[in-house]
């Protein structure tokens, strides 16, 4: 067989598992994976037609590794193709997945393919690189070349999250013919990072609002579920939005908080992290060292359970302390004495606290039900591109609390959501993109906007419906197609007239 033929066979073999039990899929990923890497750029083949004016479109992106771009780059390939685009889709800048390939969706999996095997020739049509810009030609580290050899329009779609961009990017950014932003923030931070007037378009993120659209199935055994989605990282406020609930509520409650989340670049015992969370964070030794530091002197002393009419002087002031619990008495309260003032640390044991579960590996199919099971959506990220699981949930009609900085703001009002405040902007502390300034979330404000969606369930039904009305009139994928599929004409209406190819194909 020639590779061709083989890429096909297989790809449809592994892409299609209605027609093969999971254990099969798997034998066959290992030959997936390797012609993927091996598969040429552009197909042979007849020149494709498209409608009308319509010019034919290759996509470049991480599709088959799951996460935000490749979510994106999936929204807005099957909506192009909707319109009557040829779209050709290649995978580039990441891994291949296997859990996020064997998760797809049977009917999603086939139309993928087609657009896989949909020949493509880079000087005729637009090429669009969706990834970190690391990933273009010349990469940083392997992938396929993009944009490929003799493309006669190439766009770069991409985004950042923090308030500037990193180093090398300015380059590699005004190199493209055009570089297509999801919001009016990233259009800022990369105009003032250097990229060329010109060349920056602001282009939404689409969702697809009737794969996540509510079935009126939740059941939920009498507790209030909140959910948040996100790899498991810094950047996604894990560490605070940890603090405010645990801060806020306990296992007397009929609360619960899932967390369907993915390792990023590390490990994933996130059970053991939350545990290391809590013992730096919440160690009563520790805590009250923290706080008589706050407070300007040592001195402390031991005082009795502290009562509703005086309340703590910080919402953060408690600590976890098995052995005050095994006492079996009230639990104890530890005032701090400091030349600044008081402030009364309670003694917590750790079944205090409230229910948490963690979700991992869902597949894709099956991701409209976990929000389905939720009550509200809460996310206090430092930063964000756009916030893909934000507008999932908005889309589930679910009220969302979620951080009034970077990506969300192109989305949500306070009619559609629960903006979360934030106490300025702080700077990474390691990392690639250490003193990069973010956000950072505000917990006492996270803690009132939970507890106030626990307490006013009608008022947090209201705005998820709001939530998803303005999904489907603003930012379904079709919407955003459209806007996609507009501006492809344009660049390529503009190229006639130039009459020429792009002169930037060369290495940077």
């Amino acid at each position: 067989l020639t590779l061709a033929l083989t890429l096909t066979l297989s790809l449809s073999l592994s892409l299609s598992l209605t027609l093969f039990s999971r254990t099969m899929g798997r034998l066959l990923l290992p030959l997936l994976l390797v012609l993927l890497l091996l598969r040429p750029q552009c197909r042979a083949g007849g020149e494709p037609k498209p409608d009308g004016e319509l010019p034919p479109v290759l996509w470049m992106a991480p599709l088959f590794s799951g996460g935000g771009y490749c979510s994106e780059a999936i929204a807005f390939v099957t909506a192009l193709r909707r319109l009557g685009h040829a779209v050709s889709i290649e995978q580039h800048g990441d891994a291949v997945s296997e859990d996020f390939l064997l998760g797809l969706p049977p009917g999603l999996k086939g139309e993928l393919l087609r657009m896989y095997e949909t020949p493509f020739h880079p000087g005729d049509g637009v090429v669009v690189c969706h990834s970190e810009p690391g990933a273009w030609h010349p990469p940083n580290y392997h992938t396929s070349r993009c944009p490929p050899r003799g493309a006669a329009v190439a766009v770069g779609r991409t985004m950042f999250e923090t308030d500037r961009l990193p180093g090398g990017w300015p380059a590699r950014l005004n190199g493209m013919d055009e570089v297509w932003v999801p919001t009016a923030f990233q259009r800022d931070v990369f105009l003032a990072g250097g990229v060329a007037p010109g060349k920056l378009r602001v282009l939404g993120e689409g969702v697809d609002t009737d794969f996540f659209r509510p079935q009126g199935g939740r059941t939920d055994g009498g507790r209030f579920v909140f959910l948040s989605v996100f790899k498991w990282e810094r950047r996604k406020g894990w560490d605070v939005l940890l603090a405010a609930y645990f801060s806020e509520f306990t296992a007397e409650e009929a609360v619960e908080l899932r967390v369907l989340t993915s390792s990023y670049h590390g490990p994933d015992d996130f059970d053991a992290a939350i545990e290391r969370f809590l013992a730096e964070r919440f160690d009563c030794d520790a805590a009250e060292d923290r706080i008589a530091g706050d407070l300007g002197s040592g001195a402390t002393e031991v005082a009795g359970a502290g009562t509703a009419e005086d309340p703590y002087a910080s919402p953060l002031w408690w600590c976890l302390d098995e052995s005050a619990a095994a006492a079996g008495g009230e639990e104890e309260t530890i005032v701090v004495d400091g030349s600044a003032g008081r402030a009364r640390l309670r003694r917590r044991a750790r079944a205090s606290l409230p229910r948490v579960e963690l979700l991992t590996k869902v597949p894709t199919g099956e991701l409209p039900g976990v929000y389905e099971a939720a009550d509200a959506f809460a996310l206090p990220s430092r930063g964000e591109g756009w916030g893909r699981p934000h507008v999932e949930a908005m889309s589930m009609e679910l009220p969302i609390i979620a951080t009034n900085w970077s990506g969300p703001t192109a989305f949500m009002t306070p009619e559609n959501a629960y903006p979360l405040r934030y106490d300025g902007l702080a700077p990474i502390p390691d990392g690639a993109f250490r003193g990069h300034l973010m956000a950072e979330p505000s917990v006492e404000h996270l803690r009132a906007l939970m507890r106030r969606v626990v307490a006013n369930p009608e008022e947090a039904r209201a705005k998820g419906k709001r939530a998803r009305q303005d999904m489907v009139r603003e930012f379904s994928a079709d919407a955003m197609a459209e806007q996609a599929s507009a501006e492809l004409q344009r660049l390529w209406r503009e190229r006639a007239r130039r009459g020429e190819g792009r002169s930037g194909d060369d290495e940077l």
